[in-house]
């Protein structure tokens, strides 16, 4: 009876020593789907973003998708070039949560005259 206990004893010692890393890993995967569901958002921005028509008016009117994680805000920001400029706007596409950038991407997309 008294190995039993002493074996109950060293198990739950044992339990108790993995409940912290049990903790950490489920902060990670909570932490890294974020990243992956930003990520994707920010690629399906600049996917919609390269079909439109390559004039500054419409990339500037462009919305951004509303992501299915509502914790997430995408934003898309677009400089045109100014006259006599390189034919070049730069488009930012973020994404959010409350606290910070979680996945950012810049390009340069020709504009046609």
């Amino acid at each position: 009876m008294l190995e039993i206990m002493i074996s109950m004893l060293l198990l739950g010692l044992l339990a108790i020593g993995f409940l912290p890393l049990l903790m950490q890993t489920m902060r990670v995967s909570a932490s890294n789907a974020t990243l992956a569901t930003a990520t994707q958002l920010v690629e399906m921005q600049m996917e919609q973003i390269r079909d439109l028509d390559p004039v500054c008016q419409t990339l500037k009117n462009f919305k951004p998708t509303s992501p299915s994680d509502n914790r997430l805000t995408a934003k898309v920001d677009v400089v045109c070039p100014a006259a006599g400029e390189a034919q070049t706007a730069r488009v930012v596409v973020s994404v959010s949560d409350s606290t910070r950038v979680v996945s950012q991407a810049v390009t340069l997309i020709y504009i046609s005259s």
